[in-house]
């Protein structure tokens, strides 16, 4: 019955993508950009996460839910210690890793001449 369901709204998944892209990303990124940059992380990771939870919510129908098992102590760090990598197996591990943790991205160079996505 998912199935159905996910063949049937697929067409629409892609409108609801653009939309959130232009009704979450495209206002704080116009909003942080005279600011600095460790400003505009704190303005722009919020709007990052809700926009990685429609992504996954409508590509996937699904939540997620994230189990934290290392000490208590790491755990109160925000960000977490380290460096987290998405591998680019599939389109969805970005939106995952930006929805469990909030950390600036790091690119390549040649992605900030991408129109929006320099922003």
């Amino acid at each position: 019955m998912r199935a159905f369901f996910t063949i049937l709204l697929q067409p629409f998944s892609y409108g609801l993508l653009i939309a959130a892209f232009f009704l979450t990303i495209f206002p704080s990124a116009m909003l942080a950009l005279p600011f600095n940059r460790e400003t505009r992380t704190k303005i722009s990771i919020p709007f990052w996460k809700v926009f990685s939870q429609i992504v996954i919510y409508g590509a996937t129908f699904s939540k997620v839910y994230k189990r934290d098992e290392r000490p208590s102590h790491i755990q109160k760090k925000n960000p977490p210690p380290g460096l987290y990598i998405a591998n680019h197996q599939s389109f969805m591990d970005v939106p995952l890793v930006i929805t469990c943790f909030q950390i600036p991205p790091i690119m390549k160079k040649e992605v900030l001449y991408i129109p929006l996505f320099g922003l």
